[in-house]
């Protein structure tokens, strides 16, 4: 049997990882827009990074310790430092 997933967050990742592991083919879709075509990325909180790695899921990524609202330009509208507890850059040194 073939599976589709259609969305690559944490739901579809954890998924197709469950159902790999049940030795089921599975293929992951991810809607993307010509603009996103250099990748993809999501935050994830602490938590998130601990559970996934619960599941041998090897989690890399760059810490985010702030948050930055751009424009189309890339002009800086509203910066944001992380609240405490969910700043990413604690739980990946």
């Amino acid at each position: 049997m073939d599976v589709a997933i259609f969305g690559a967050g944490i739901a579809g990742l954890m998924s197709a990882i469950t159902l790999q592991r049940e030795a089921t083919a599975c293929h992951i879709y991810e809607r993307r827009g010509k603009s996103q075509q250099m990748g993809m990325g999501f935050i994830l909180v602490p938590g998130g990074i601990e559970q996934l790695r619960r599941f041998g899921v090897d989690v890399a990524g760059v810490p985010t310790c702030h948050y930055y609202c751009r424009n189309e330009a890339g002009e800086v509208l509203y910066e944001e430092t992380m609240p405490a507890g969910l700043a990413v850059c604690d739980a990946l040194t």
